[in-house]
């Protein structure tokens, strides 16, 4: 499951699928918000809008990452990620639901953070 759902993370880092309106449509949540690095909190349709400004693949990877099943159809993934351009680091985690046919995003919220830590040593 975490190799599925960091599959999809990263998919969100290529600036083909960041301009796909039907891609991020399908991909985030209906009632999707996120708490982002800046603080800002933003729904379905602003995160939509601002993915969509991406101009090319964000060169963003992931160091170490842990999954929580929260229940049969939700998961919790913690995972942290370094931005190769900016050497911005941060801690993310998002909830992802299983629909009857795919796995779609509720939840995202990313905390920068000063170095890169085992999310396995971490969280038990």
């Amino acid at each position: 499951m975490i190799t599925t759902l960091l599959t999809l993370e990263k998919s969100l880092f290529k600036y083909e699928n960041c301009r796909d309106f039907h891609f991020l449509n399908h991909i985030l949540h209906s009632d999707f918000m996120e708490y982002g690095t800046s603080g800002q909190i933003y729904n379905r349709e602003e995160t939509i809008a601002l993915l969509q400004t991406v101009q090319t693949d964000r060169p963003i990877i992931i160091h170490s990452s842990k999954i929580l099943k929260l229940t049969n159809t939700h998961w919790l993934l913690h995972y942290v990620s370094e931005n190769q351009e900016s050497g911005i680091i941060s801690n993310r985690s998002s909830i992802w639901v299983k629909t009857q046919s795919h796995y779609q995003m509720f939840f995202h919220q990313g905390t920068q953070t000063d170095e890169v830590k085992d999310l396995q040593e971490m969280i038990k």
